[in-house]
């Protein structure tokens, strides 16, 4: 029997993360056309043949890599849904899609984290007895309140 505890909407987070990757492409093409070198050099014999422009390229690519990381690391490492499914709790995540069973729910411990530099954000801490913990996706005070009494209610419930 499966029992959905609370599920998270993930439009929110489709387009923060969307409006990063834009970002982090804008800056990698800008960064590349302001280090590239745009006239060609002299080489041995007096033939002239393009620069290489692989620094930029690399620079290019790894501010790309670098925004778009911050970016995943600050939308999709985070779970989503949660429910209780054959005595595990299972906690969803999107991107990439996958589910995380925990079969000892009766020993977890259920606390709040609160996100820096977020404002008034929240994020749900589940603890397991083997010391892994999992962070809820980030939600305000009023929706924390009431996902946090759900996952307590149906933890407790079940044990």
């Amino acid at each position: 029997m499966e029992n959905s505890i609370f599920s998270i909407d993930p439009t929110y987070f489709y387009g923060y993360f969307g409006v990063f990757v834009v970002i982090a492409i804008a800056a990698g093409v800008i960064l590349y056309f302001i280090l590239r070198k745009k006239e060609p050099s002299k080489v041995k014999f007096g033939s002239v043949a393009p620069v290489s422009n692989i620094l930029p390229k690399i620079a290019a690519i790894a501010v790309s890599l670098a925004i778009i990381g911050y970016a995943y690391n600050d939308t999709w490492i985070y779970f989503h849904t949660a429910k209780i499914a054959d005595d595990r709790l299972h906690l969803g995540y999107y991107f990439p899609e996958r589910t995380v069973e925990i079969s000892e729910i009766n020993k977890l411990i259920i606390s709040v984290a609160k996100r820096r530099f977020k404002g008034e954000k929240y994020q749900i801490r589940i603890k397991t007895p083997g010391q892994a913990e999992y962070l809820s996706q980030i939600m305000d005070a009023d929706l924390l309140k009431i996902n946090l009494e759900k996952l307590e209610n149906s933890v407790n419930k079940k044990y």
